[in-house]
């Protein structure tokens, strides 16, 4: 039985601590990786994120100083790797190259 080809999304965030979503493993320049996962795996866990009508790091603003931006996003990330339906962007990026 041949292997289901499931399409991967990056979660990643930008200076600001905004989140957004690309289809494929990897991030534009100036983000940082969260993690990967199935599109709706992506949505569903990053709901509690949700900052209006995007999805924003908890706990940034405008004001937060740059060290503490960091903490937060290495919080975030820790908190999401595990969760059912996502994984690391190191494993994406392995799963990727793996077919």
């Amino acid at each position: 039985m041949a292997r289901q080809k499931v399409t991967l999304w990056t979660a990643y965030a930008s200076v600001s601590g905004a989140i957004s979503f690309q289809e494929g493993v990897g991030f534009p320049a100036g983000m940082l990786p969260v993690c990967c996962g199935e599109r709706d795996a992506l949505k569903a866990n990053f709901a509690d994120c949700r900052n209006g009508d995007g999805f924003a790091i908890p706990g940034i603003s405008e004001r937060t100083a740059e060290m503490h931006r960091y903490e937060a996003l290495e919080r975030l990330r820790v908190r999401m790797v595990g969760r059912e339906g996502l994984m690391s962007y190191y494993s994406g990026m392995n799963r990727r190259d793996l077919g």
